[in-house]
């Protein structure tokens, strides 16, 4: 009796689940899942986003290559343009597409392109992607050499380029123009003639231009100097005047090294506040014949102080034998 009594009192100390017990497990899987189910569906969220901002950029992609898909300077004139697109569905976004056209260089020669794929997202925010790029005038079909061409003249090309054994030469990266003060007008420093101080010490300047010469065989014979000196002066009327009419003595040198791929021209002694302008003609030697540019018009406002560079004076192409474009 006293086993059984035992026996009941151990089993009534035994006890399982309450109700209560039971709700809360129950409420903390719950939020548990609820949790996982928002994180799966963010997760979903952006990788569709992802998705469709990569499919944008495909988009944009696309049509930069479509743009530069011309095969000559017609092509080009025709193809690169601003333009705008229907609306395309890409995973229930309906996307846009836009391309600026924008020139920078001569005569359309340089044009920037901006293309642009705007949607908007789940949350109706308007979202973009936006690819630039620089598009040159130029004959993919003639190479790589053209394409340097392209970035240095107007886009003309030439044919049978590079020496008799089939060499393209490299030149130095363009040209340039450096303008530099010699020195300046200067009541403290007089011109001495005998004994006496006769004139002021007149301030000059000096300018050098030099650029890249590509050519064939024999190359460039020689570059000249077409030079017109003036001065620009306010008159008692308050009246802007120019004349040519002047006293001055400048002096002018050009070197051309065809081996060297250079030429280089300097104008001596141009006094300070006058301007100078002219040409510089490029004359071709043997077979050859200059395509682009024949000259040169270049010219500078007065300089009076300091010096300067400015770059991009455009290079000198020769061609052998075959015409130029």
């Amino acid at each position: 009796m006293a086993n059984s009594m035992m026996r009941f009192k151990r089993r009534g100390r035994t006890r399982g689940f309450t109700l209560l017990e039971a709700l809360i497990s129950l409420v903390v899987l719950t939020a548990g899942l609820l949790a996982a189910y928002r994180f799966n569906s963010t997760t979903i969220a952006f990788s569709a986003e992802s998705n469709v901002r990569a499919y944008a950029l495909t988009m944009a992609e696309a049509k930069l290559e479509e743009l530069r898909n011309f095969q000559d300077g017609d092509e080009f004139d025709t193809l690169v343009v601003s333009g705008v697109d229907g609306e395309i569905e890409y995973e229930s976004a309906l996307l846009t597409r836009t391309w600026v056209r924008e020139d920078l260089g001569v005569s359309g020669t340089l044009r920037k392109v901006d293309i642009t794929v705007g949607w908007n997202d789940k949350l109706g925010v308007g979202q973009s992607v936006v690819l630039s790029s620089i598009i040159w005038r130029h004959n993919p079909e003639d190479g790589a050499k053209d394409l340097f061409l392209a970035l240095n003249t107007n886009g003309n090309t030439v044919d049978a380029f590079g020496d008799s054994g089939g060499i393209v030469p490299e030149g130095h990266g363009g040209g340039k123009v450096t303008v530099e003060d010699v020195y300046q007008s200067d009541l403290s420093r007089p011109l001495v003639v005998g004994d006496d101080y006769v004139a002021v010490l007149e301030g000059v300047y000096d300018v050098s231009f030099e650029g890249d010469i590509l050519f064939v065989d024999e190359g460039l014979q020689s570059v000249l100097i077409t030079m017109d000196q003036y001065l620009t002066y306010t008159d008692d009327s308050g009246n802007e005047v120019v004349t040519t009419t002047l006293n001055h003595q400048i002096s002018s040198n050009c070197v051309a090294v065809p081996e060297q791929l250079h030429y280089t021209c300097t104008i001596l002694g141009i006094p300070d506040g006058d301007s100078w302008s002219g040409s510089l003609v490029f004359v071709a030697a043997g077979n050859d014949e200059v395509c682009e540019p024949t000259s040169q018009t270049i010219g500078l406002e007065p300089i009076n102080q300091g010096s300067t560079v400015i770059d991009g004076l455009e290079v000198v192409v020769m061609n052998n034998f075959a015409g130029c474009r």
